[in-house]
């Protein structure tokens, strides 16, 4: 007896100790194939159990299929089937599912009694089966089956087997999560590289630059080799690095987590670009800081169109134009949209308008309105893009005013009218300088007329009188002496005294 006892001993240390050596084995093919690793497995199944088959399956999340994705050699050659993954129903599986359905390890040592059932279809038949469910988190996420042991399966063996595969699984989903991680890194080092549109680099926790993508290297002008191992101030101005800008920026992002700025950068070549700027810091799992992770847009575009249109809004919104915007109809003429300049020009507050407290329509001169309705809906029937008007409004404090509208239709693809822009300017001033300068020119009209009237009459008053006298002393000269030609020549030089005489007493020329 006392024999028998130290061969039932030795034999269950032989055991310990194979299993030990399996465990120890799993921390030695960390980095084979999953392939490798499984093929391991099985084969130390088939030595711990004494078993001729052995297979391993994993479970669905819904826990609903089974896939096995290896069988033991053994199997596969009595197997009629390839040896791809085969997936099952576990509500339809037979026996050597109950692990997964009851969530305990099964022993079954009378499988031919169960109508001749095989593991699966077109595998070997069964006779003895031993299936251990393989937990995660509390879910079944494999099975490990062995089959056709020589000798019954007993407690001793499910136990062997369940130590051994639960540190096989948990090596397994170490090595599946190590996997993921690195293609998750991969796809992200790949998408990183490619980014153009944004300089994505890391900073160590002193700000040295330690890794550099495409995005930075076309707005920064730096090659990876030039920067890497540089102190990330370099993309600042002077003065932002007396001031300590950039120390100042890495203390807050490990402060508040993140920080974002715009401000002016330094490229490679010295020229400066307006950029926006994320600091994130970054920490491991003991809130360690590992360094920080900044990422750069170069909005040096973006800013000068925003400097610009702040700036053509500063010149048109100071300016005299007010812009409005009006709802297409007939005769009323509500208002969607006016600057706010309107205050300054006529005197309005832009929420009357807007609010329909005034309609435009109302502000117009009477005597225009009429005309300007005509002229509108002659310009809409045509189809014209624009057209101009000259009319009086009045203003806020009942003055009137003249106004030049330049209106712009807006239609739509059917070429419906959707809204009016109206650009009008006050042109008063311009209306009374065009009356005076009327009113002058009529003055100096009025004026050349009467200067060419003064030469008519200066000719018929003056000329003419003295032309008949000099006539009539031409005719004594020649002919002699004659009192007639005398008396006329005195009647037409007294007809010239009288003219001077009118001209100087009455301002006037008659006789």
């Amino acid at each position: 007896m006392l024999r028998s006892l130290k061969s039932q001993n030795k034999k269950e240390l032989d055991r310990r100790l194979n299993l030990l050596e399996a465990l120890w084995g799993l921390t030695e093919i960390l980095d084979d194939s999953f392939q490798e690793i499984y093929n391991y497995v099985l084969e130390k199944l088939l030595d711990l159990t004494r078993s001729k088959y052995a297979f391993w399956g994993h479970v669905n999340e819904d826990k609903n299929l089974m896939t096995i994705y290896s069988r033991s050699n053994k199997a596969m050659k009595n197997c009629e089937i390839e040896s791809e993954p085969i997936t099952y129903s576990i509500a339809d599986a037979g026996n050597w599912a109950d692990s997964i359905r009851q969530r305990k390890i099964v022993i079954i040592n009378e499988y031919e009694n169960r109508n001749g059932e095989e593991l699966f279809e077109g595998h070997v038949a069964i006779k003895r089966l031993l299936s251990v469910p393989i937990f995660s988190h509390n879910r079944v996420t494999a099975i490990a089956v062995v089959a056709n042991k020589l000798a019954e399966y007993t407690q001793e063996d499910a136990e062997y087997v369940k130590v051994f595969v639960t540190s096989a699984q948990a090596i397994i989903e170490r090595k599946k999560t190590e996997e993921a991680l690195k293609e998750s890194e991969e796809k992200y080092r790949l998408m990183i590289e490619s980014v153009e549109d944004y300089a994505i680099f890391m900073l160590d926790p002193e700000g040295h630059i330690i890794s550099w993508n495409s995005g930075a290297e076309r707005i920064k002008g730096y090659k990876e080799e030039e920067i890497i191992g540089k102190h990330f101030s370099c993309f600042y101005t002077e003065e932002e690095i007396k001031n300590g800008k950039p120390e100042k920026e890495l203390e807050l992002a490990v402060a508040n987590g993140k920080i974002e700025d715009e401000g002016w950068r330094v490229r490679k070549d010295g020229s400066y670009f307006w950029a926006n700027i994320i600091i994130t810091a970054l920490r491991d799992e003991h809130e360690k800081l590992v360094g920080f992770v900044k990422v750069v847009r170069d909005l040096t575009e973006k800013k000068r169109m925003e400097e610009m249109l702040k700036e053509e809004r500063r010149l048109f919104i100071g300016g005299p134009v007010v812009v409005f915007k009006w709802m297409a109809g007939e005769n009323s003429i509500p208002v969607l949209y006016v600057s706010s300049n309107v205050k300054d020009q006529f005197g309005y507050e832009p929420e009357d308008f807007i609010s329909g407290k005034i309609n435009y329509a109302d502000i117009i001169h009477p005597d225009d309105i009429e005309r300007i309705n005509r002229e509108a809906k002659l310009y809409r029937e045509k189809g014209v893009p624009y057209f101009e008007q000259d009319y009086r409004i009045i203003t806020a404090n009942g003055e009137y005013r003249w106004v030049h509208d330049f209106t712009v239709i807006e239609r739509d693809s059917t070429g419906q009218i959707k809204h009016y822009h109206g650009y009008v300017m006050d042109i008063t001033e311009r209306k009374k300088m065009e009356k005076e300068l009327k009113t002058a020119y009529e003055k100096v009209r009025e004026t050349l007329e009467q200067e060419r009237e003064f030469k008519l009459r200066t000719a018929h008053y003056f000329f003419n009188p003295i032309a008949i006298a000099k006539g009539y002393l031409s005719l004594i000269l020649e002919e002699g002496y004659s009192e007639e030609k005398i008396k006329r020549a005195i009647d037409a030089i007294n007809r010239v005294e009288k003219v001077v005489h009118n001209v100087t007493k009455r301002g006037k020329i008659v006789e």
